[in-house]
């Protein structure tokens, strides 16, 4: 059955999420200096939506009162990507989401002024000074805290040394310039290790041996054989045609269930519970999303995990 594109693309916005507590935390700072530790479990329209640490209730936060949002792999999300540039919304999520860590063989010294970022393996730290060789030059430095805004530990951990609120702007030129540190000089690196294996003593040649060629006896080619289809009469096919349509209205119902913003959790996952059982096990659905290139990207995902996905989407109705 293939369902409407509008229908497949809203199921990109949010990534699965369990209401569990078994996810890592989030940190979510705010313009009000405060930070909310919690778990987010999707995003609708300009708000979002998260559990508190210390609750199991889901909460919503106005995108517009939060400066930027920390997971525990290092990875940070800003509010004005998912504001300002819908058309980068679902690749922002799915980055901050799903991207392995952002390192788990180095630490990154953010400096605040100017915003800079530096490769290095911390060797020691106070709650003044932090000392570290350089990745790049194995030199050894000691930096005060204050010129910092913030580590990014190789454990996916971070500390903050400056409020980040005044500094919004430069956190969206930090993120940019954290994608080419990383990604540059990690290229850089394998690089080098590749020039170094090529430059290793090489073995000595093999004496060539021309292969004797045999010609392999001709076998007649295997019988085609072609499947038997079933074959219906036209009152059986009538009787299929009626069960089907009803399987796809009943579909959309639920989807629709599934979407609305006027049922609580436990009725949307008896409604995702109850689509599952319309379909055999194992059933997927295809799931396709125009990028900004004009290419259309598919993706294939159970039926199960589709409407989880789509239980977080930003979308009260679905056509």
């Amino acid at each position: 059955m293939k369902l409407p594109l509008r229908i497949l693309f809203i199921a990109c916005l949010c990534s699965v999420m369990s209401l569990e507590k078994t996810h890592a935390q989030d940190f979510i700072y705010t313009n009000e200096q405060s930070i909310v530790k919690g778990k987010i479990v999707g995003f609708e329209g300009d708000d979002l939506l998260y559990i508190e640490e210390t609750t199991d209730k889901v909460t919503t936060k106005k995108l517009n009162t939060v400066v930027v949002i920390f997971n525990q792999k290092g990875l940070f999300l800003l509010p004005d990507e998912l504001i300002t540039k819908p058309e980068n919304r679902v690749e922002v999520i799915n980055e901050y989401f799903n991207a392995p860590q952002l390192s788990t063989k180095y630490d990154l010294l953010v400096y605040k002024s100017p915003v800079d970022v530096i490769r290095c393996n911390i060797t020691y730290e106070s709650e003044e000074i932090v000392n570290f060789k350089t990745i790049k030059t194995g030199e050894s430095r000691t930096e005060n805290k204050k010129e910092l805004l913030l580590i990014i530990y190789m454990s996916g951990k971070h500390s903050f040394f400056s409020d980040p609120t005044p500094l919004v702007n430069e956190l969206k030129l930090l993120k940019e310039k954290i994608k080419l540190k990383v990604i540059s000089d990690d290229n850089e690196d394998n690089q080098t290790k590749i020039v170094v294996e090529k430059n290793t003593t090489p073995k000595a040649a093999l004496p060539v041996v021309e292969p004797k060629v045999e010609t392999a006896p001709v076998q007649a080619p295997p019988a085609t054989i072609t499947p038997t289809m079933p074959t219906l009469n036209d009152e059986e096919y009538q009787t299929y045609r009626k069960k089907a349509k009803v399987k796809v209205d009943d579909f959309i119902s639920f989807l629709n269930l599934i979407s609305s913003k006027d049922l609580d959790a436990s009725e949307k996952d008896k409604a995702i519970e109850r689509a599952v059982g319309l379909f055999t096990p194992g059933s997927t659905i295809q799931v396709s999303m125009k990028m900004p290139d004009g290419s259309v990207r598919l993706t294939t995902r159970k039926v199960e995990d589709y409407l989880k996905r789509l239980k977080l989407s930003p979308y009260a109705t679905v056509n």
